[in-house]
């Protein structure tokens, strides 16, 4: 079952910061949350449980590329892509330092365009951190389907609004945080056209969903596993009570997959 604005072509991608906004990058690098070796770690057991093979991973939507820069150090080479050029360039401008073009690439593409300007059958791994909800999923994948080489491994993931760990903040402080979140979001979603909010609400649904939503049709992926985390907490950046407009989790979890929930205070 799937939500009828998951694939909706009226839709569109809501995020853009230009790269030379240097005070809001600095702002979201400093901020937002660190991913820890272990995170990695349960990528990188994964893979190597499948393949043997560490030539080239993708960093999709790679914004700042804190994942790219992370990718580099496991795998011989790394193609950094966004569908915004303009974040391509922070990208280049923040990993550059560190790696130089014969270790990152660069491709301006949207996700769903990839396997378009790439070889088939040609990465080992695609991470895709933060924007699967942003994507068509079913374009999305079938792109990454035809990139990935036999036993590669396709990693998604997204963290959520700030959730304070500690009780009395919890109690205390977590309304006053999603308030504030929910004022800062009602200007920006009902103050938009409607093809954006179309977008918002295909977002919306699929950060509701835990990404469930997304589904790996049996002939493309085999051995899924669907980590969650701290799932007392809110994964949507925004609800209905900004959207105007009802949120529709969806599921499309198939027989065989693994799901494992956690609960990690420190994670």
């Amino acid at each position: 079952m799937g939500s009828k604005f998951m694939n909706r072509p009226d839709s569109e991608n809501f995020w853009k910061v230009d790269a030379d906004y240097t005070e809001f990058w600095d702002t979201h690098v400093s901020t937002r949350p660190n991913y820890s070796p272990f995170f990695y770690d349960v990528r990188y057991r994964h893979h190597a449980a499948h393949s043997s093979s560490y030539d080239l991973a993708h960093d999709v939507g790679s914004g700042a590329g804190q994942v790219a820069a992370e990718l580099a150090l496991q795998f011989s080479h790394v193609i950094a892509s966004d569908n915004e050029e303009d974040h391509l360039t922070l990208t280049k401008r923040r990993v550059a330092p560190n790696f130089d073009s014969s270790r990152i690439s660069y491709t301006h593409s949207r996700g769903e365009d990839l396997a378009s300007k790439h070889a088939e059958a040609s990465a080992d791994m695609i991470a895709a951190a933060e924007v699967m909800v942003l994507m068509d999923p079913n374009e999305g994948l079938r792109s990454f389907a035809k990139l990935l080489k036999p036993g590669g491994t396709l990693a998604t993931w997204f963290y959520g609004r700030p959730t304070f760990t500690d009780a009395d903040l919890l109690a205390k402080g977590q309304p006053i945080l999603d308030q504030i979140m929910v004022q800062l979001w009602t200007k920006v979603i009902r103050g938009s056209k409607p093809k954006r909010r179309w977008g918002f609400k295909r977002c919306a649904d699929a950060m509701e969903s835990w990404l469930d939503y997304v589904s790996f049709p049996a002939d493309t992926g085999q051995d899924v596993q669907r980590f969650k985390w701290n799932t007392h907490g809110t994964l949507p950046f925004f609800g209905k009570e900004a959207c105007g407009f009802d949120i529709e989790p969806v599921s499309n979890i198939a027989e065989g997959e693994n799901v494992v929930v956690q609960k990690d205070p420190e994670f």
